[in-house]
Parts: structure tokens; sequence; C-alpha cells
């Protein structure tokens, strides 16, 4: 009687993996085949499958307001209606022309600093270095006690710039027009408020 059940259930086992087969092998007979076009080139499966570790968006002041988006979306505070991400790019864009588009027509030192003449090379450059030259004297003379200060004559910019420091005569020498123009903390504080639209450009 053992031997009778032992003999039903191996029966049974076989016959169910040889229809499990069968079933497998009908699948693969009928299977479409993909169109040629639906499947990607060898080169583009082996990039989607290792994608290279990619870190920079292709440009600096993309990155940076990409940078800033995430901080606005992760911020549950933030209010929409008041962000301003185009006054941001217009401030970076400043940054771009008084950085770019700017001649340094002389450089040489004074008693206790260095005077610089400098022109704008584009006429973008003209207000881009108005509202640079408002305000860099403010955050030199509030981060480092140095005195800056900007006359105008058309296209051109004659910039002062002394400290009371004499050790520090030659570094302010040494950073030239713009070192002194990258001095300063304040610039994520106002891309921040810029972005929030706490502050106008």
């Amino acid at each position: 009687m053992k031997y009778l059940l032992a003999s039903n259930c191996w029966y049974q086992i076989r016959t169910t993996m040889l229809l499990l087969a069968c079933g497998a092998a009908h699948a693969e007979m009928t299977a479409v085949p993909p169109s040629p076009s639906a499947v990607p080139p060898p080169e583009v499966q082996q990039l989607a499958s290792q994608p290279p570790t990619l870190t920079q968006p292709g440009n600096s002041m993309f990155g940076a307001i990409k940078e800033v988006l995430r901080q606005l979306e992760a911020d549950p505070n933030t209010d929409w209606k008041k962000v301003n991400l185009e006054a941001l790019r217009q401030h970076f864009l400043d940054i771009r022309h008084f950085t770019e588009d700017v001649e340094i027509i002389t450089q040489k030192p004074l008693d206790k600093g260095i005077e610089i003449i400098v022109r704008a090379t584009t006429p973008a450059a003209i207000p881009a270095l108005d509202r640079a030259f408002s305000t860099q004297p403010k955050v030199l003379k509030s981060e480092t006690d140095w005195d800056m200060t900007a006359s105008k004559d058309k296209d051109k910019y004659k910039l002062r710039v002394t400290t009371g420091d004499a050790t520090k005569v030659d570094k302010l020498r040494g950073l030239g027009y713009i070192g002194i123009m990258a001095v300063g903390n304040q610039h994520p504080a106002l891309h921040w408020a810029l972005a929030k639209g706490q502050v106008t450009r």
C-alpha cells in the first residue's frame, strides 16, 4: 500500500513537471520578437546599466540656480509667491559682466594700498559695474576694514583701495581687481535673499 502511494505521488510530480516544461516551450515558440528599432544599441545599453557619476549641470550659473532651487524645494516655509529666481539669474549675469567684460587698464600701488583703473568692454558691463561698485565698498569696510572708493568717467572706473593695517598692504595689492571684487562672505546670503524675493537686485 505504501509502495502504491509513493508511486502515485511520483507519477503526479513527473506529470506536473512535464506540463510545466511544455508550457514554457510553447511560450518561447509563440513569443513575438521585439522590433529591432525598439532595442537600444549595445553602447546605449551599456551606459544605461553603468551610468557615469556626473555632478556638473554644464554651466556654473545654471548649477548655482539649481542648488538654490533644491534648497527652496526642501524648505517647507518657502513662499513661492515671492520666489524670484530671475533676480538671481540677473545678479549672476552682473557677476559675469564685471568678471569677463572688463579691461584692466592699470593697477599701481598706493602708499597704503592700490589704485586700479578698469574699462567696461560691453554695454551690459556698465550697469553691472555701477551696481557692483555701489555695494563692494560697504562689504570691504564691514569685513576687512579696508576703504574703497570708485569714481566713474563714461565707461572707465578708478578704484582706490587702502588699509590701515600695514601687514595687509601686500595682500591687497596681490589681490588686484578681481580678488578685491571676490572678497566677502555675503554672496551666499545675498543669493538666498534674492531667490526668496526678500531683496531686490
